[in-house]
């Protein structure tokens, strides 16, 4: 197999209700492999998002799913098939792959499910209180007219 490492290739950030989920997306796979396996991002409600990845034909212990550094990593890797399986046509792409999604800030990835041939990897974005904005009560008058007028 050949191997293509694209590495620094960049994609635009894909920004959903400010989830800032940036792709670095890259490939380190066969050339013609650019399209493999397809995935889409959707937003499910407020800070949850969904990455699903067609992975038809892989079973669970042939795909890993790893964060490291605020980057995810998902790859499969075909274990060898059944030899005396005689295809007339094969359809199913079944190329070990590599994808790599950087996450930004404050993303958490929440649980990966396996489910009729897509991965499915499911993300939220949790700011610390401390970042989140507030209100700030509004005082009338001067603090040392009140401290005078309550003593």
């Amino acid at each position: 197999m050949n191997t293509t490492n694209l590495g620094n290739l960049y994609q635009p950030t894909i920004e959903l209700d400010n989830l800032a989920l940036s792709l670095d997306n890259y490939w380190i796979s066969g050339n013609d492999a650019a399209n493999h396996p397809p995935y889409n991002i959707t937003s499910c409600d407020k800070g949850n998002f969904e990455i699903s990845i067609a992975v038809a034909g892989f079973k669970r212990n042939e795909l890993d799913v790893q964060i490291e550094d605020e980057s995810l990593t998902i790859s499969g890797k075909k274990k060898d098939t059944d030899p005396s399986v005689n295809y007339l046509h094969r359809g199913f792409i079944n190329k070990d792959f590599h994808q790599q999604f950087k996450l930004a800030e404050f993303v958490k990835i929440k649980d990966a499910t396996l489910d009729n041939g897509l991965l499915i990897i499911s993300l939220t974005k949790i700011i610390p209180e401390e970042l989140k904005a507030r209100k700030i009560a509004i005082r009338v008058g001067n603090k040392k007219d009140e401290q005078v007028k309550s003593h």
